[in-house]
């Protein structure tokens, strides 16, 4: 009755009220094959709605069954999938699969672990193994989020690159605007360690008043070049 409840909730994506029902069934569960499956199931549900402490919970108690059996390992495929770890859940997959070949769990674990690594030529093969109408949602959704996940990741790299590439031209910027002014400076120095041209100095001084134009620009150029330096080493 409580795994047929938790059923229902993990098709309704209720991750919380499931993780508690299987929480209720792991503690009265006598039978080892009985707990076994309760904590597999607890393992991969905690672990697809976030609930990664009571996932590991889970999982350390299931290392301690022997022996393993090929479902056995599917859930720690299962539960690394969840986490994004696609090298351990290959591992773990390809662990199910030497020990029932024809394992259905495992194969579509295997597909996914292999979507979430960008090698979608593999996870096509591995589900030309498995009748693709037998797939269930969850092993449906499974497979669609290590595809999001890999484009996701994917996309933030080229929006990093894209970020460090502007904060760069924005310091080329600052540096290109900065430079006549830095030279500016260092020429008026001249102008005042000689008396009679103070004069000429203070008229420039009187004049760079009214350049407000590249004052503004200089500054504007600054400001973005601190605002994304801080932006991109905030996000990196």
């Amino acid at each position: 009755m409580l795994l047929a409840e938790a059923s229902r909730l993990v098709d309704r994506r209720r991750w919380r009220q499931a993780v508690r029902v299987l929480s209720v069934a792991a503690t009265t569960s006598a039978d080892v094959d009985d707990r076994r499956h309760v904590l597999e199931r607890l393992a991969v549900t905690s672990a697809d709605g976030g609930h990664h402490g009571i996932s590991c919970d889970a999982v350390f108690e299931l290392q301690e069954i022997e022996p393993r059996r090929a479902d056995t390992w599917v859930a720690f495929a299962n539960v690394a999938l969840a986490r994004g770890n696609y090298e351990h859940a290959d591992r773990a997959a390809r662990s199910a699969l030497a020990d029932d070949d024809g394992n259905h769990g495992a194969w579509a674990a295997l597909a996914a672990s292999y979507a979430g690594l960008g090698w979608f030529d593999r996870a096509e093969a591995c589900l030309d193994r498995l009748d693709r109408e037998s797939l269930t949602d969850l092993e449906r959704w499974r497979i669609g989020r290590a595809v999001n996940r890999w484009a996701l990741t994917n996309t933030r790299w080229y929006v990093f690159g894209a970020l460090a590439a502007l904060v760069v031209g924005l310091l080329a910027v600052a540096v290109a605007v900065s430079v006549p002014f830095a030279a500016r400076e260092l020429r008026l120095r001249r102008l005042r360690a000689d008396d009679p041209r103070r004069f000429l100095e203070s008229l420039a001084a009187t004049a760079w008043r009214y350049e407000r134009r590249l004052r503004l620009s200089h500054a504007a150029a600054v400001c973005c070049s601190v605002a994304g330096f801080a932006a991109a080493h905030t996000l990196l």
